[in-house]
């Protein structure tokens, strides 16, 4: 992997870790990359103090209305129903960054998001609700394939073994979503073989009961 890759997985990095309702720091700093290598990493140390003071966006304007939409699906989800929240432990971490919500911080936002509707009481009856409907770590399911990461940070909420035979779960060196992403050079000898071995999986379930 060259700089240029490596620099690349940081940004990725950083854009998990930022305020998922706010992505335009990293966008700028994304279209800013150029071949000049040392440039560009110049470019991310600036991005990195600039997060650590909490500076303003390089971008004008109002948020692009489907980003906003975005955000809202994916908060009604976050806050009604997984509770899956992107949080750091202020007393445990170090890091350059002033954005660190907590579990309460990050219910305070929910609540923002849907004008007080969304209380934790409700949260944990939806995150209850779900787990019923779907069977928790144990679903009864058959023709379904599961991949997880290992460098995603919800792995730790998920089913990293078959479920049964018909069930698999086959965890890949990345984060999540890195084998239905479009295929790129950069992707490992683990990701295309999974790739395949999803194809090939379904491909029989298909003719099995077509």
């Amino acid at each position: 992997m060259n700089s240029m890759a490596i620099l690349g997985k940081i940004i990725v990095v950083l854009n998990v870790m930022h305020d998922p309702s706010q992505y335009e720091e990293v966008a700028c700093l994304t279209m800013a990359i150029d071949e000049d290598e040392l440039q560009s990493f110049q470019l991310l140390a600036n991005f990195i103090v600039l997060k650590s003071k909490h500076i303003a966006s390089c971008m004008s304007g109002d948020t692009d209305p489907e980003e906003k939409r975005n955000h809202i699906a994916w908060s009604y989800q976050t806050c009604t129903e997984m509770g899956t929240f992107l949080t750091l432990n202020r007393k445990n971490s170090r890091h350059p960054f002033e954005m660190d919500l907590t579990v309460e911080e990050s219910l305070e936002e929910c609540g923002k998001d849907f004008k007080g509707l969304v209380t934790e009481n409700i949260l944990r009856e939806g995150i209850a609700r779900v787990t019923r409907r779907y069977g928790g770590r144990k679903p009864k399911v058959t023709r379904v394939v599961t991949i997880q990461g290992t460098h995603d940070p919800w792995k730790h909420l998920a089913h990293l073994e078959d479920y049964g035979p018909e069930a698999p779960v086959w965890v890949v060196d990345g984060s999540h979503c890195s084998e239905i992403n479009a295929q790129s050079e950069d992707d490992s000898e683990q990701v295309i073989a999974v790739r395949e071995k999803v194809k090939r999986l379904i491909s029989k379930w298909i003719k099995e009961i077509s």
